[in-house]
C-alpha cells in the first residue's frame, strides 16, 4: 500500500511539474510596436501588418491599429518587420528585438516607401544541392506577376556578398548597409535590345545552373538522387571561362556581366541573397559595369556594385551562424524581412545539401493563372525553411 501511495505521489508531482514547465514555456510577453511614418502616408495605407520571426523560425503576424501593433511573444530574439499596403507601393521597416521575460512597451519601427510591387519576380529558388556535394542542379524560376507583357532583356541576376551569419564587410561601423549591392561569384544577365524576350502575364521562365536531367545522374556511395530535371529549362547559366562548366547547346545562355571567382554560378548551399535588377535604358552593360565596379578601402577585391534603385526584386536568404544569429544583406526598401533554408521540417538545422527550395506563396488563382505574394517582405512572402523543389510548380488554389 505504501509503495502504491509513493508511486501515485510521484506521478502527481511529475504531472504538476510538467504543467509548470508547459506554463513556463507558454509564457508570452507583450511587445508593443509603435509605427512611425508621415501622417498622410499612414492614412494612404489600406492595412499595416507586423511580423515577428524568431531565431528558430517561428512566425507571428498581427494587424496594426492606429499605428500600433501588439505582438504576444515568448522570450527570445526576433526580427520585427512591418509592411503597410498602399496599393502599387508598400511602406516597410524592420528592427531587431530581444524579449527577455518581460514586456517590451515601446519598440519603434519607422516605415519608408519601398519599391513598387514586382512585375518580374523570383517564384522559386533552388540552390541547396543534394548529397554527396552535388550542387549543379540549381534553378531560378522567374515569373511575370503582372497583368502586362514584361521583357527579360537587360535583366541582371546576381548573388549578394554576405557575412555568412555575420554583418556584411561592406556595412559601415554602425552596421548600416550601403545603398548598393556588392555582387559575388558571377553576375549574369539576359541579352536583348529591349523587347526580344517577352514574358506573358502569368508565365514562368526557368533558369538552370546546368540544363540537364540531374535526377538521372549515376549515383555513388552515400549520394542522393537530385529532385529536378532541368533539361527543358528556358535558359542556362554557362561560364565560358570555366573548364569545369558544361553547356547544353539546345538551351540559350545568359551572358556574364562580371566575374569575381568560381567555376559556376553558385550561391552558398547554406543560403545567400539574390537580386534581379534592370539595366538602365541609357546604359550598355559595358558602361554599367565600368561605372559600378568598386573597391572601397578594406575590401579584398573589386565587386560589381548594383545600386538599389535598379533592383526589381530581392530575396534576402540568410544563413544562421553557430549561435543562431543572422544578418540581413538586403535593404528594407527591397526586402524588409528574410527567408531561409533548413535541413529539418521541425527546427532549423544546417541546410547544406538538403535538397530543398524556397518558393513564393500563392495568393490566388484566377482562370487557371496564379498570382504570388509580393510585399517586399520575404518573411511573409515565402515558405520559410523550404520544401521539395518543383520546376514550374502549378497551383489550383491559394496557400
Amino acid at each position: 500500500m505504501k509503495k502504491f501511495l509513493f508511486v501515485a505521489l510521484v506521478a502527481v508531482f511529475a504531472a504538476f511539474t510538467a504543467c509548470n514547465d508547459d506554463d513556463k514555456e507558454a509564457q508570452k510577453y507583450q511587445v508593443t510596436v509603435k509605427i512611425t511614418c508621415d501622417e498622410a502616408e499612414l492614412s494612404s495605407m489600406s492595412s499595416i501588418k507586423a511580423t515577428a520571426v524568431s531565431e528558430s523560425g517561428s512566425v507571428t503576424t498581427v494587424d496594426a491599429q492606429n499605428g500600433v501593433a501588439i505582438l504576444k511573444l515568448v522570450a527570445g530574439s526576433y526580427t520585427i518587420s512591418v509592411v503597410g499596403d498602399a496599393g502599387a507601393y508598400n511602406y516597410v521597416g524592420s528592427t531587431r528585438c530581444v524579449v527577455a521575460e518581460a514586456d517590451v512597451p515601446n519598440l519603434k519601427v519607422s516605415l519608408i516607401k519601398s519599391k513598387p510591387t514586382g512585375k518580374i519576380i523570383f517564384k522559386e529558388v533552388y540552390s541547396t544541392g543534394v548529397k554527396s556535394f552535388y550542387w549543379t542542379d540549381g534553378f531560378y524560376e522567374l515569373f511575370n506577376n503582372s497583368d502586362e507583357v514584361q521583357y527579360l532583356d537587360g535583366i541582371i541576376m546576381g548573388i549578394v556578398q554576405c557575412g555568412y551569419g555575420d554583418v556584411s564587410s561592406w556595412a559601415d561601423d554602425e552596421g548600416n548597409l550601403p545603398d548598393y549591392y556588392p555582387m559575388g561569384n558571377h553576375t549574369v544577365f539576359f541579352p536583348g535590345s529591349g523587347n526580344e524576350y517577352p514574358v506573358q502575364p502569368g508565365q514562368s521562365v526557368v533558369v538552370a545552373t546546368r540544363a540537364i536531367n540531374h535526377s538521372a545522374r549515376e549515383l555513388g556511395e552515400n549520394d542522393s538522387v537530385s529532385p529536378v530535371d532541368l533539361s527543358a529549362a528556358d535558359w542556362e547559366i554557362f561560364i565560358p571561362t570555366s573548364a569545369q562548366d558544361t553547356d547544353n547547346p539546345d538551351v540559350p545562355n545568359l551572358e556574364v556581366a562580371y566575374s569575381q571567382f568560381g567555376f559556376d554560378f553558385m550561391p552558398a548551399v547554406s543560403g545567400q541573397a539574390l537580386i534581379l535588377a534592370k539595366l538602365p535604358a541609357d546604359s550598355t552593360m559595358e558602361s554599367f559595369v565600368a561605372n559600378n565596379a568598386l573597391k572601397p578601402e578594406g575590401q579584398y577585391r573589386a565587386a560589381l556594385c548594383i545600386p538599389s534603385e535598379y533592383v526589381i526584386d530581392a530575396v534576402d536568404i540568410v544563413y544562421f551562424n553557430e549561435d543562431l544569429k543572422k544578418s540581413k544583406t538586403i535593404l528594407d526598401l527591397d526586402d524588409s524581412g528574410y527567408t531561409y533554408y533548413s535541413g529539418s521540417d521541425d527546427e532549423w538545422t544546417d541546410p547544406m545539401y538538403c535538397g530543398k527550395s524556397l518558393r513564393r506563396k500563392c495568393v490566388g488563382v484566377s482562370n487557371g493563372r496564379a498570382y504570388f505574394k509580393d510585399t517586399n517582405n520575404s518573411s511573409d512572402d515565402f515558405i520559410l525553411g523550404g520544401q521539395k523543389p518543383v520546376v514550374r510548380r502549378t497551383f489550383t488554389s491559394a496557400d
